[in-house]
């Protein structure tokens, strides 16, 4: 992720910490910043061994952009 120029923070919630990260930003966003963001945690996510399909969370992103 970090080669991707994204950095994640681990949860806050002490009971499910380890079931979920955040993704912060700075300022304003725009889609293909969150495209991208998507982009790399689905590069990492693959790297590391999990099994999904390739593409799914950044296609979902941009079916449900009303803009």
């Amino acid at each position: 992720m970090k080669e991707g120029g994204v950095v994640l923070a681990g949860g806050l919630h002490p009971a499910i910490k380890a079931e979920y990260f955040r993704i912060g930003h700075m300022g304003a966003v725009s889609q293909s910043d969150i495209l991208g963001v998507l982009g790399a945690v689905e590069s990492a996510l693959a790297e590391c061994g999990h099994q999904f399909k390739r593409g799914a969370g950044v296609a979902a992103a941009m079916a449900g952009n009303t803009q």
